[in-house]
């Protein structure tokens, strides 16, 4: 809540009371009224518009008076009001009086007794310590301008709080209020519209980058331009497609495999289990053996189209008085001890 134009208090101050003017014009004495003025001021002394002070309970400006006749009980005017006990309430058990008093002139004769009245008292600045002040609630969220099918849904709207006269956080009725400016209760604002997503066109496809070995992949992209706001049309599909790209390069990769030589590669398995050169011993002197082939491999592919027979340097006698020769695909040897 936001707590705005506090102010300093104010009432209403009373001018000299003017003559008595009797009932019966033809009279010389008797029974009259008087008047006198009322201001409505700061308690600085400044003075302010009388409907400001109107939710102040106003002291009389009329009053019966009479001018003694022969005889007559004859009693002093009015003093003036003493000063307020409180420059303003601070609860109902602590409220300002003040009072005012008269004195006897002359004893009544046969004429009008004298008044019993010599002293009157009366409350004053009633009003609290604290000064009222307008009392401002959040703004409410922006609705559309019009009513029913008039209403746009979108565009300028409206914002509205309530506001409220307040004194010590209580609410007061509003005319207290009215002496101070008060704040706005409406505003204008805005509705934003939906925006949907808005995108380029893809672009062209990216050169193919395939050989003859791997398979190329080609690209296209988009672009956003507008991402959607507001509850808009959400971007519809991927920003990127892709694409595999081969059949361009068949016919060149088919014409190098022919004129191409041919690439070669040994093919190496793992190492045997020692065996013993020496029959029916346990352990001394052995060799391991293993297979190399060689491959000779087709352009583009990584699979052997053909074995070409070879041998790894000087057979040992001992290895050949044991068999181990292979008319297809030779063997490796090596010596080792066990």
């Amino acid at each position: 809540m936001d707590t705005c134009w506090e102010i300093e208090l104010f009432n209403w101050q009373y001018g000299s009371w003017g003559n008595c003017i009797l009932h019966d014009p033809q009279a010389t004495c008797g029974p009259g009224n008087r008047n006198r003025n009322k201001t409505c001021v700061r308690l600085s002394g400044a003075h302010l518009d009388d409907f400001i002070c109107d939710s102040h309970r106003a002291s009389f400006v009329s009053e019966v008076c009479r001018i003694p006749c022969p005889n007559d009980c004859v009693l002093s005017e009015w003093s003036e009001w003493s000063t307020c006990s409180l420059p303003c309430t601070g609860g109902k058990e602590d409220e300002g009086a003040k009072m005012r008093n008269r004195t006897l002139l002359a004893i009544a004769g046969p004429g009008q007794e004298c008044f019993e009245l010599m002293e009157k008292t009366t409350d004053c600045n009633p009003y609290s310590c604290t000064p009222v002040h307008w009392t401002t609630g959040e703004w409410g969220p922006c609705l559309p301008v019009g009513e029913g099918r008039n209403a746009l849904s979108c565009g300028p709207g409206v914002q509205r709080r309530e506001v409220t006269c307040s004194e010590n956080g209580v609410t007061k009725p509003m005319k207290r209020c009215k002496f101070l400016r008060k704040p706005e209760t409406e505003k204008p604002c805005n509705i934003s519209c939906p925006e949907d997503c808005a995108m380029t066109n893809f672009s062209d496809w990216t050169s193919c980058r395939a050989d003859c070995n791997t398979d190329g992949v080609q690209y296209k992209k988009r672009f956003i331009i507008q991402s959607p706001k507001h509850g808009g049309k959400s971007c519809p599909g991927a920003l990127v497609e892709e694409r595999l790209c081969t059949r361009a390069l068949e016919t060149t990769c088919l014409r190098l495999q022919s004129s191409a030589k041919p690439a070669y590669r040994w093919n190496v398995s793992t190492w045997s289990e020692c065996l013993i050169a020496a029959k029916n011993q346990p352990c001394g002197m052995g060799f391991q053996m293993r297979n190399c082939t060689h491959f000779v491999l087709a352009m583009g592919s990584k699979q052997p189209v053909a074995s070409y027979k070879f041998s790894m340097g000087e057979k040992s006698d001992d290895v050949a008085s044991h068999g181990i020769r292979s008319t297809a695909t030779r063997q490796a040897l090596k010596m080792a001890v066990l």
